[in-house]
């Protein structure tokens, strides 16, 4: 049996750089050209980007062999952290399917699309706040937290895959850390960002049993001055003076938020 299928099965993808460190001392070209001409083959390389591997089990076949998404995505450069709408899917919380991973490196990476499926560079800043490390399937995936991923989704809708879809995704959450929240507002320290996620948590404040207390203290930093809730492209609205935001009507409606 292979020596690299023997090291990397649980693993499953594997990048050169942790194949060098594993077997110092031994030739690198030489270990992958023998896993990749054993009978059966043991490994295979991710077409489009050099330097990331995965195990091919015995019986699989080799043409249509493919690496499990999740961990090409939390192997695809140093330091991946998988957050945005990807965390919400990873968590299991995502209201749809999505064929794309948001992932932010310590170093930029070239965006890779393989086998039907998106790993695009975002910027995470502050990314060591409220990043969990989780178990998955041999390896550990470094994930930004539900709390942390609210905050992300609600700073850049973007990467949210727009409002509606953060909305329903949230609606399968059954609780959040508020303190958590709170933690991660305060790294950012956007009034605008503060307002957003004062008025979300107010959506759902009975079902996660946010406290007053947590309202009174996001509220105290808000905007001094109405800003969107969207985003500046999207003008119009309803001035909810609560929370000096400027929010379309259909994201009241589906909030069923009845302040003022």
């Amino acid at each position: 049996m292979n020596e690299l299928y023997l090291k990397y099965r649980k693993q499953g993808v594997f990048r050169r750089e942790q194949l060098a460190r594993d077997f110092e001392g031994q030739d690198v070209k030489e270990l992958l050209h023998a896993a990749k001409v054993a009978s059966p083959p043991a490994i295979k390389s991710i077409s489009g980007r050099r330097g990331i591997y995965f195990v091919v089990e015995p019986g699989e076949d080799y043409k249509r062999a493919a690496a499990d998404t999740t961990k090409l995505a939390a192997s695809i450069a140093p330091g991946a952290i998988i957050c945005y709408a990807s965390a919400l899917n990873f968590h299991g919380k995502s209201h749809s399917i999505h064929n794309i991973y948001y992932i932010a490196t310590k170093r930029k990476f070239r965006d890779l699309t393989y086998q039907g499926v998106r790993y695009q560079n975002v910027t995470l800043p502050h990314r060591d706040i409220s990043i969990d490390k989780i178990p998955y399937k041999g390896m550990v995936v470094e994930v930004a937290s539900l709390e942390r991923t609210l905050v992300d989704c609600l700073r850049s809708f973007k990467y949210a895959g727009g409002f509606e879809q953060l909305f329903r995704s949230f609606e399968g959450v059954p609780y959040v850390n508020s303190t958590k929240i709170e933690e991660c507002l305060s790294s950012f320290a956007s009034p605008v960002l503060y307002a957003r996620v004062g008025l979300f948590l107010q959506f759902f404040r009975s079902r996660w049993g946010i406290s007053d207390a947590v309202l009174y203290r996001i509220r105290q930093r808000i905007p001094k001055h109405p800003d969107y809730f969207l985003g500046r492209e999207a003008k119009t609205g309803k001035l909810i003076i609560e929370w000096n935001l400027i929010v379309p009507e259909d994201v009241l409606g589906m909030g069923r938020y009845h302040g003022g």
